[in-house]
């Protein structure tokens, strides 16, 4: 095969489908990644083919490949059998990346291990890792997988170096998640020590070594509670030619494996805010004193049996959000570069943090609302008459006044009344100002609660055993225990300033949060019931007082304009006097007319 095949043959890119099986519900899918790659330099174009020869007389003459004597010592059929099962196991999604090497070596390896893949209903896609551009595609690839959330599983056979490399670059970019598992095929290789310190406890690797041929023993990092240095690579199941898998599942649940820690320390970052922690600050040490949260890491401590470690935080704050730099301080940094494993305390769930840590189940349900200094106490005289503070009344006054007029406005140009215009202009006028005098629950409605926040347990990225913790979180909440240790811990805060010197008998009474449940109206309604008495009353009076005497002098204006009505009435007949005209008597008449005649 001439040098332009083979590198035509590195960069070909596989897919492959077939119709799922109704048992199964994940698209299987894998990356198979074989490469023969000494160095990660970048090689220049011209280079290509030199180095393809070069790391091609190394495989021929004897190097380690996947831990093997070579290409050509591997027993390809089981492996590829091996490969089938095993990610039939996994039943998730793959990708398969073939160096030529291995063409030369088995020619029908590839072939083989994409059939055998094909016929089990798992879809394939082909990487190649000969230059350093490869490498970064795969880890584009990974992170994708990552960001989405896909289960994913990412089969890598290649040189020890190369797998160092890639482990030690996943490190790096914090490619963990939950879904996605890393499985390198070290084959007849001892593992070396600096893969080893570079596997991290929130990683998903898998090893399969072959000790003899048709035999592959398979090595999980998270199947111990407590992990070493780094963490320990455990044997949890094996795959002959003959038996196949011996175990099913194929790796150890997570919550089967750190149901019990087994005193493992942890090491938890602890802040000063009561009443969920009380801690004592010394001159070059501290001392924790109690609180709400102590207690509840005791009870998780109990039951998982692990035991914890205070640590004293650098800047001795929670950690509000990513800077300019991308980077998180405070405690949550500390959980976000892994130097602390967990903290609980009162830290609310928000969409910046979720990026860095990874919350549990909710530890406390609270509302949030806007705290401002309280007025002070007005005069009950003046209650009924001052509804409002006075730069109000200007506006309520122009509101009132103009709402009629426009509303005659819009009714007039929608419908149009001909007839009848100031009937319906004293209609809209009259309709607004009852709208705005009227009140009560049917029209109006005030919130007393701003917004619901919920408080967590922060865990580093890909935790492998937050589902034990939520499990006993869970149990906590359903059983009323975290609402008896809150009140109980807003009893104690609330008793320490009764007694303290310093406590202020105006200072407000702390109320306790409870989990899931509204907060007491009968103890707020006590707190403002206040005696009646005839001070409270006597805004009564003064507007009895006000309205009696307007009505006295608007019925001395009423009878002072009636008598000035009559007067004026009087005067008129005077000054316009009736002449009385008498007509003669018929007699007197005819004898005038007679004397004329």
């Amino acid at each position: 095969m001439s040098g332009g095949e083979q590198r035509e043959t590195a960069h070909a890119h596989f897919t492959f489908g077939g119709d799922m099986t109704t048992a199964r519900r994940w698209r299987c899918s894998l990356v198979l990644t074989v490469a023969v790659l000494a160095t990660m330099a970048t090689p220049e174009r011209h280079d290509h083919s030199n180095i393809w020869r070069r790391q091609r007389r190394r495989t021929v003459v004897g190097d380690v490949v996947g831990g093997g004597g070579g290409w050509r010592d591997l027993d390809y059929g089981n492996l590829t059998n091996a490969i089938r099962d095993i990610v039939e196991a996994m039943t998730v999604d793959c990708t398969l990346a073939v160096h030529s090497g291995v063409e030369n070596a088995a020619a029908d390896f590839l072939s083989n291990t994409i059939k055998s893949l094909h016929g089990r209903g798992v879809t394939t896609t082909h990487h190649a890792l000969l230059t350093e551009d490869h490498v970064q595609s795969l880890l584009i690839d990974i992170r994708r997988a990552v960001t989405d959330g896909h289960h994913t599983s990412y089969i890598v056979l290649s040189t020890s170096s190369l797998m160092e490399n890639l482990l030690s670059a996943i490190r790096r970019s914090n490619l963990m998640s939950r879904n996605v598992v890393y499985v390198f095929l070290w084959l007849r290789s001892p593992v070396s020590r600096t893969f080893k310190t570079d596997i991290l406890e929130a990683m998903r690797v898998c090893v399969i070594t072959s000790p003899r041929p048709g035999f592959y023993q398979i090595y999980y990092s998270q199947a111990s509670a407590r992990p070493g240095y780094g963490s320990t690579l455990k044997m949890v199941n094996w795959w002959s030619a003959m038996d196949g898998l011996v175990r099913f599942p194929l790796l150890p649940p997570p919550k089967r494996v750190y149901k019990n820690f087994e005193g493992r320390y942890f090491n938890v970052p602890v802040l000063h805010k009561p009443p969920w922690t009380f801690v004592e600050y010394l001159n070059d040490s501290f001392r924790v004193e109690g609180g709400r949260d102590d207690k509840l890491i005791n009870l998780l401590a109990d039951k998982l049996h692990f035991q914890f470690k205070y640590i004293d935080p650098p800047d001795r704050t929670q950690g509000s959000g990513l800077d300019q730099g991308s980077s998180m301080q405070g405690v949550l940094g500390l959980i976000w570069q892994r130097e602390a494993d967990w903290f609980v305390g009162d830290l609310s769930i928000t969409y910046e943090r979720n990026l860095v840590v990874d919350f549990s189940f909710l530890t406390l349900v609270d509302n949030e609302a806007f705290l401002t200094h309280a007025p002070g106490r007005l005069n009950e005289a003046f209650s009924l008459i001052r509804p409002f503070h006075w730069s109000v009344w200007p506006l309520l006054l122009i509101t009132v006044i103009f709402s009629g007029p426009i509303l005659y406005i819009l009714v007039d140009t929608t419908d149009g009344h001909p007839q009848g215009k100031s009937m319906l202009y004293w209609k809209c006028v009259w309709w607004s100002v009852t709208v705005f005098l009227q009140q009560g629950a049917q029209h109006f409605h005030l919130s007393e609660k701003l917004n619901t926040r919920y408080s967590a347990i922060a865990f580093q990225r890909a935790c492998p055993y937050r589902d034990n913790f939520d499990d006993v979180l869970m149990r906590l909440f359903e059983g009323g225990i975290l609402t008896k240790i809150t009140e109980e811990e807003y009893q104690k805060l609330n008793d320490k300033l009764m007694g303290s010197e310093k406590f202020d008998a105006t200072s407000v009474v702390i109320e306790p949060v409870l989990e899931g449940s509204e907060p007491r109206q009968e103890d707020d309604d006590k707190q403002l019931t206040i005696a009646m008495s005839m001070k409270t009353l006597q805004g009564a009076f003064y507007v009895l007082a006000i309205g009696s005497i307007l009505a006295g002098f608007l019925l001395l204006i009423e009878m002072r304009s009636h008598d000035k009505l009559k007067n004026a009435k009087r005067i008129k007949r005077v000054k316009t006097p009736f002449i009385y005209k008498q007509k003669a008597p018929i007699k007197f008449q005819n004898r005038l007319y007679d004397l004329k005649e």
